[in-house]
């Protein structure tokens, strides 16, 4: 299968790095573009890929061609692109733009897949939400796969991508906000904050890795012991307004979302 990549930014990188430590990048044939040719042929040289000078030899190349490119780049580069699609699949990822706002720019039924991924692509730890119209459902199982190669992959109705952006893209910056904090409290009592982060990094992992199995009410049933420390230190998060803090950030993020 070829597969084109229009913009080699961070998102391309990392597809091609989990392929290539997985072994499996030679089950495809891969064509890439960006604005900076530097860019484009760093990652060639590295993983023994080819350059286009133009997104058109892209289009004209690949079967399966990957928009990760920025939101006001999207509608220039699909009238550019046009007049070259035919059947081939699109897989879009700038944030904000409906897959039947792409319909109405492209016309004549153009295949397109959706997706949003987040941070932790860079460790291959990556959820990925995709959607697709019908003309692109044949080829969603190539891309869930190659998806895979930065993380997990969960198929969304559309309209909840907005949400998904907010609690798995931007929310890690929260997490990150929530660690720093921790890390200021235990400064405070006199342990040194590199140590800090790397307690509550290692907890954040063990957390999450229960969260995923286990209901959240348990975890805290399991933690909180009678008139011990643990519930003392709930209360004063919701004495502070924590949950409201959590409601007002996802609402603020999803208003932002919304204007764009």
């Amino acid at each position: 299968m070829k597969i084109g990549f229009i913009g080699v930014g961070n998102m391309a990188c990392a597809i091609l790095e989990g392929l290539h430590q997985k072994g499996m990048t030679g089950q495809y044939e891969f064509f890439l573009y960006d604005i900076l040719p530097e860019k484009a042929i760093h990652a060639a040289n590295r993983y023994s890929l080819k350059v286009c000078d133009a997104v058109e030899h892209v289009v004209a190349a690949a079967d399966i061609i990957f928009l990760a490119i920025k939101p006001h780049q999207l509608y220039p580069l699909l009238d550019q692109i046009k007049p070259l699609l035919g059947k081939k699949v699109i897989v879009s990822l700038p944030v904000g733009i409906s897959i039947a706002d792409m319909e109405a720019r492209l016309g004549n039924n153009p295949a397109i897949i959706r997706i949003v991924a987040n941070v932790n692509t860079e460790k291959f730890l990556s959820i990925t939400s995709i959607c697709c119209n019908k003309p692109a459902v044949a080829a969603k199982p190539a891309v869930v796969s190659l998806l895979e190669a930065i993380g997990s992959v969960v198929e969304i109705e559309e309209k909840f991508f907005d949400i998904f952006t907010v609690i798995a893209s931007s929310a890690p910056a929260f997490v990150v906000k929530f660690a720093e904090s921790l890390a200021d409290a235990a400064l405070r009592e006199g342990l040194p904050k590199d140590t800090a982060r790397k307690i509550i990094a290692d907890m954040l992992h063990g957390t999450g890795k229960m969260l995923a199995t286990t209901c959240p009410k348990e975890m805290t049933d399991k933690i909180c012991s009678p008139g011990g420390t643990t519930i003392v230190g709930l209360m004063a998060l919701t004495e502070g307004g924590f949950e409201t803090s959590i409601h007002a950030a996802a609402q603020a993020c999803m208003d932002k979302l919304g204007a764009n």
